[in-house]
């Protein structure tokens, strides 16, 4: 029965050839998809997720890329009342598990290495941070501003963002949070976009003005 339904999903992917971008992705879903609870399978992620970290530069980026994966996992649909391998558990709390330790360890590695740079004689000095006027939603259009134009030639966006969180507050905000911070990177509300064009007229004027 369960080859069956394997089969079944590989012919519906097969017809949608001319649709499928990533077909090792498509596959992944699959194994999500019929709860392919195997040892196998479980290696497989295993490889594949230490490829992805290998690929990343930063303990902060490994563990975005984690937090990633894990998420696409989660949201990965599951047929009922199916599995691989009935007295397993289901794949998705598996990888879940899996995961879960390895951002984990991930994470007391950055612990340990934000501990042994707060401590080394060239740190920033303690407690200092740079104050901007500017709101978070208008400080984070005004880097993707700067990044975009080439004005910051930095390529690594997830180091940029985690220095500002360390060491910029706003008028409003005494942290900031990394993921609130990335997500308005990425999503610029008109309201923002019109408040920081003011801002640079404001600077040109000041120039002009100099």
């Amino acid at each position: 029965m369960y080859a069956k339904e394997v089969q079944k999903e590989l012919f519906r992917l097969i017809e949608r050839e001319s649709e499928v971008q990533d077909w090792d992705d498509e596959l992944r879903q699959i194994m999500y998809y019929l709860n392919y609870n195997s040892v196998k399978v479980l290696t497989y992620h295993a490889h594949y997720i230490s490829s992805l970290l290998d690929r990343s530069e930063t303990r902060a980026e490994k563990i975005e890329t984690l937090s990633f994966v894990l998420k696409k996992i989660n949201q990965s649909q599951v047929k009922p009342g199916i599995r691989y391998n009935q007295n397993g558990s289901p794949l998705k709390d598996q990888l879940n598990i899996y995961i879960a330790e390895e951002i984990d360890y991930q994470e007391r590695l950055q612990q340990l290495s934000n501990s042994s740079s707060d401590r080394s004689p060239d740190s920033f000095l303690p407690g200092f941070k740079l104050k901007f006027e500017a709101s978070v939603s208008q400080l984070a259009y005004l880097l993707r501003i700067f990044m975009e134009t080439k004005f910051i030639i930095n390529n690594n966006l997830s180091q940029v963002l985690h220095f500002l969180v360390k060491y910029v507050i706003t008028k409003r905000s005494e942290t900031i949070s990394y993921g609130s911070f990335r997500s308005k990177f990425y999503s610029v509300e008109a309201g923002t976009k019109e408040s920081v064009r003011s801002m640079l007229v404001s600077m040109i004027q000041y120039i002009d003005r100099a």
